[in-house]
């Protein structure tokens, strides 16, 4: 348990600092460059689609090492594209799936469960700055 507990505690850590690159650095750059709202709102709804399914992927690169490592297996044997789905619906918190983690997997999908609210909480509360016009107020001066 306690090495997957540290494969995932780095996962955790690179999925955060993804997202914070992401929604906030690179975000905020990008839409400073321009005025209309429509255009910015567009750019972080797709910036969060992508940082979504590409934290889903390192999930999934975390649950195949856990897997090679044998720490746990997913019933049905589950190929990569099956876990790449179950750590979609996963991130997302939708929770569907044909397939489910077993052993220390099982920590994994918790954590990435709770991390994927979270991440979608902080990805809401920026795309409604974006909206109101709190990021234009912001970043008045600038």
């Amino acid at each position: 348990m306690l090495p997957m507990f540290f494969i995932t505690l780095v996962t955790l850590m690179l999925a955060l600092t993804l997202h914070y690159i992401n929604l906030t650095w690179l975000v905020d750059t990008l839409c400073h460059r321009t005025r209309r709202r429509y255009w910015r709102m567009q750019f972080v709804m797709l910036a969060a689609a992508v940082n979504q399914v590409s934290i889903a992927g390192l999930f999934c690169l975390t649950y195949v090492a856990g897997i090679e490592l044998n720490l746990g297996q997913f019933k049905d044997g589950g190929d990569l594209k099956d876990i790449f789905y179950f750590s979609l619906t996963t991130i997302t918190t939708l929770g569907l799936g044909s397939t489910e983690p077993s052993g220390d997997l099982k920590m994994v999908a918790g954590l990435q469960s709770a991390l994927g609210f979270l991440l979608i909480t902080c990805t809401g509360s920026k795309l409604y700055s974006h909206m109101s016009g709190k990021f234009d107020a912001d970043n008045q001066g600038t």
